[in-house]
């Protein structure tokens, strides 16, 4: 499985700033989140972002590849119906090995109820989302990653009209 993980100028850069762990039945709270996340120009998984990307792949190993190494931070919107999902707990356990391994910030949960999830420890601090609007958790997620995000973004495979200016011109500089 390929690695999402980019770098850049020796340092790290992910693919995604952060990936959305949610259960089908929160969809419409984590919709309105990732919306405010790709206006505030932040790079998000979030699954329906994604489906022609998504498209015939292993999605078990390609969403483990997502989850461990794609995204700068992983937010987990835990709730009763998150923790009786198969894939969510997928994702969960790619995410909580990345934590493990770096040692770090990785896994950022929000709760929508109390519902205890394997090794996410009660000690990690959350957000609590009973009071909580969508576009507050978004600001939140922003405010984490060091402000309004500058989102520079080429495809994987650049179209055609791409590749014939940079044969013509030379490499594009991004920014």
């Amino acid at each position: 499985m390929r690695n999402l993980r980019k770098k850049r100028a020796g340092a790290e850069d992910y693919r995604y700033d952060v990936c959305l762990s949610f259960a089908g039945g929160d969809r419409r709270y984590v919709e309105r989140v990732a919306d405010e996340l790709r206006k505030a120009g932040v790079r998000v998984f979030y699954d329906r972002y994604e489906q022609v990307e998504l498209w015939g792949k292993d999605l078990y190993a390609h969403l483990s590849d997502i989850y461990s190494t794609a995204a700068r931070y992983c937010v987990l919107f835990v709730s009763a119906s998150y923790a009786r999902k198969v894939w969510t707990n997928h994702e969960r356990a790619a995410a909580q090995e990345r934590a493990i391994r770096e040692h770090g910030e990785y896994v950022l949960p929000a709760r929508f109820d109390d519902t205890t999830i394997p090794g996410l420890r009660r000690t990690i601090g959350y957000v609590d989302l009973k009071t909580m609007k969508p576009t507050e958790l978004a600001r939140m997620i922003v405010d984490k990653l060091g402000g309004q995000q500058q989102s520079v973004y080429l495809p994987p495979m650049p179209d055609l009209l791409l590749r014939s200016y940079v044969k013509d011109y030379g490499p594009v500089d991004p920014v």
